[in-house]
């Protein structure tokens, strides 16, 4: 009887211990999660928008003071830039400290369960920056303006966009040009983009000089992505070769545990080296 007993509680006993430390990995994987998704955060604004603001001085330095332009209009207007971009910048990382210092380490998932974006409206705000910079380009972004989606994924897709645009000014040559474009198919967002990257030993006179693209040009950023998009049950690939710079992205708008049917149609893939 005694055996009997000591053995049950010893089964319980374990039962309770497993459940407490299958309990213990969730909270952890969680916490996990949320500093990644913090992290991933301050790559994409704060690195993006500082590498931004040096391109900025980059384009002071180099100004020719023989140029058309009224040389302090054109001074005012890049300090300008580079104000915003710090100030988006600095409210990032005070965000992310204030998050990160919270005592119970808990991240919310209680947002509502739908929100819009405007893609169009993005891009166009990327657009500029680029122009500023002296990278013309082409964006085609039909019916793209006014999107459903959820909290979450909007994040995503804004940071995307922004770590698209990020990548194109640190590595592509402002001579050639980019492509962006951005389309919804059967309820999934497509975003490709391509440009011509800037050689090592490239000539350009642009002050995207070598030093800062090899800074910036480790490549986590849009890498990083493949496997974020992949848990939401979509796609991104991206191609290289000396004169060419490819991504492809498919981000489905809404959860995928809808059973209409066409949440995986119409995506695009092209070899990832």
């Amino acid at each position: 009887m005694f055996d009997t007993t000591f053995l049950t509680l010893a089964i319980i006993g374990c039962a309770i211990r497993l459940h407490q430390n299958q309990k213990r990995a969730i909270n952890q994987l969680t916490i996990h999660k949320w500093k990644e998704e913090i992290a991933e955060e301050l790559h994409d604004i704060v690195c993006n928008n500082l590498t931004y603001a040096i391109h900025q001085i980059n384009l002071l330095k180099n100004e020719n003071p023989n140029s058309q332009r009224n040389p302090e209009i054109a001074e005012n207007m890049a300090l300008l830039d580079i104000r915003d971009s710090l100030i988006e910048a600095l409210s990032c990382s005070r965000t992310a400290i204030t998050t990160l210092r919270k005592d119970d380490g808990s991240c919310s998932t209680s947002e509502i369960d739908i929100t819009t974006i405007n893609i169009i409206e993005l891009l166009e705000q990327e657009r500029m920056k680029l122009a500023k910079a002296g990278f013309d380009g082409i964006i085609a972004a039909d019916g793209s303006d006014n999107l459903t989606t959820t909290p979450g994924k909007s994040i995503i897709i804004k940071q995307l966009i922004k770590e698209i645009f990020g990548n194109i000014l640190k590595h592509a040559d402002p001579s050639h040009g980019y492509v962006i474009t951005a389309y919804v198919n059967a309820s999934t967002l497509h975003i490709s983009a391509s440009d011509t990257p800037l050689l090592k030993n490239s000539t350009s006179k642009h002050p995207q000089d070598n030093a800062t693209n090899n800074q910036f040009g480790n490549g986590t950023g849009i890498r990083s992505y493949q496997t974020r998009l992949a848990a939401l049950d979509g796609e991104l690939s991206a191609s290289a070769s000396d004169d060419q710079w490819t991504l492809e992205a498919a981000i489905p708008l809404m959860d995928t545990d809808h059973t209409d049917g066409h949440h995986s149609a119409g995506r695009m893939r092209i070899r990832l080296d």
